[in-house]
């Protein structure tokens, strides 16, 4: 038996669509996985939560100003940030098999935000609060780390391009530039 959602797909519709609006995203990434998900009508086994250190298959969207990554999905096994990469996995995921998709948003005034929580969902797991807040900030502390990661490499990536066009060493440099635009 299917658990239905708490929270009707017209009211996650409607915030998803609130926030493509309200907060900037750091690039198109964000948005294009929020608008495959709006076009796709796939909303009945998304779940909108708050903590999400806990749930996976886990999608984080964060706006700007946040220090997140833009696009960060997490399963069991694997942590993709590539966009095109998490949109062949929603493409592949199979909610007919009652495979749920929890969501989660990261953006400056989070906390405060009502419409924010109107949509948000918690599973039914009995935790003491501290745990929970413990478990968050560690998954908050791993995303963050996660995108300090790729700034780092970013910053690599373009040092090796200058030194190799540089050296006019085309092949080199296709090579980088793809990674760069794949990070």
């Amino acid at each position: 038996m299917r658990q239905q959602s708490t929270v009707t797909t017209w009211a996650k519709k409607n915030f998803m669509l609130w926030f493509m609006e309200n907060y900037p995203l750091r690039d198109n990434s964000g948005r294009k996985i929020l608008t495959y998900l709006l076009e796709k009508r796939a909303l009945g086994f998304l779940h909108i939560i708050e903590n999400g250190s806990l749930f996976r298959p886990l999608l984080v969207i964060s706006s700007e100003n946040t220090g997140m990554p833009s696009c960060l999905l997490m399963t069991v096994k694997d942590t993709l940030s590539n966009p095109d990469s998490i949109l062949e996995y929603l493409e592949n995921f199979e909610a007919s098999k009652g495979n749920k998709l929890f969501l989660t948003f990261y953006f400056p005034d989070r906390e405060k935000c009502r419409p924010f929580w109107q949509v948000s969902e918690e599973g039914a797991l009995i935790i003491p609060p501290d745990r929970i807040r413990n478990l968050q900030f560690n998954f908050e502390l791993r995303l963050l780390l996660e995108e300090e990661r790729k700034n780092l490499r970013r910053q690599e990536l373009m040092a090796e391009i200058d030194q190799a066009l540089a050296k006019g060493e085309k092949r080199v440099f296709q090579q980088l530039a793809r990674e760069l635009k794949n990070l």
